[in-house]
């Protein structure tokens, strides 16, 4: 069954191909999908779950790259070039997806004009992003990127996982507040500043290595994001060392 979002806009017979095409993956917490510097052998589908990319300079330091969630694909740049692999993609939670050869994507591309269409909207959807953070990292406040990336870590998004029984989407990620301060431009202290202030106003709060979003509306008011749609979870609980 393919995911829910972009993917499902494509027409049937093409769905069919994608998945008859290629296989279902599932990877466990810190699981790699693909290696940084290996030859890129296979796209990725994100059905349910997230991934980050973290990629090792010369120097050997390794910074935080990039997150997917459900309806992303893992690697279509380098799939499509035929380059190695920019970084290593690793499981954050339970992550289920459909993977695929380059050689496969490239044969659905010239059959399928919906395939094709999709995957121009992707690239350029990461651009679009990539353009984005560098002009927030010049123009918006520490509070306004802590917040955006919060959100979009804690949904709604399609094919996140949510808890029927309390109405709670629960999403535990293995990740240290350095690691998202490499994501949108912070320092540490930074990060840690924001988190206060969002603890003050009952936003969130933290125990154990874990944050908790109580106000996910306020949070998306905060980062300038759509407020979530009715019938969306309220509460997200996201795995990071408290401070």
């Amino acid at each position: 069954m393919p995911p829910p979002g972009a993917v499902s806009l494509l027409s049937a017979g093409t769905q069919s191909q994608l998945f008859r095409e290629g296989k279902r993956v599932q990877l466990d917490q810190g699981q790699s999908f693909f290696v940084q510097g290996d030859p890129t052998s296979k796209v990725g589908v994100v059905i349910r779950g997230h991934l980050k990319l973290s990629a090792t300079g010369s120097s050997g330091r390794s910074v935080l790259v990039a997150f997917w969630g459900p309806d992303d694909f893992i690697g279509l740049a380098t799939a499509i070039n035929r380059t190695t692999n920019l970084g290593t993609a690793v499981a954050m939670d339970r992550v289920e997806l459909w993977a695929i050869t380059p050689a496969r994507l490239d044969e659905l591309m010239l059959v399928c004009p919906d395939m094709s269409l999709l995957l121009v909207r992707q690239l350029a959807r990461l651009a679009e992003a990539s353009e984005r953070g560098h002009s927030a990292q010049g123009t918006e406040s520490s509070n306004v990127r802590v917040a955006r990336l919060m959100a979009e870590l804690c949904g709604p998004r399609p094919g996140d996982i949510g808890d029927e029984t309390t109405g709670v989407d629960e999403l535990r990620f293995d990740l240290s507040q350095d690691e998202l301060g490499q994501v949108v431009g912070l320092s540490r202290q930074s990060i840690a500043r924001a988190l206060r202030s969002f603890r003050a106003e009952g936003i969130v709060s933290t125990s154990r290595r874990h944050l908790t979003v109580h106000r996910l509306d306020r949070l998306r008011e905060i980062a300038r994001l759509p407020a979530a749609r009715p019938g969306d979870p309220s509460e997200s609980l996201v795995h990071l060392p408290a401070t």
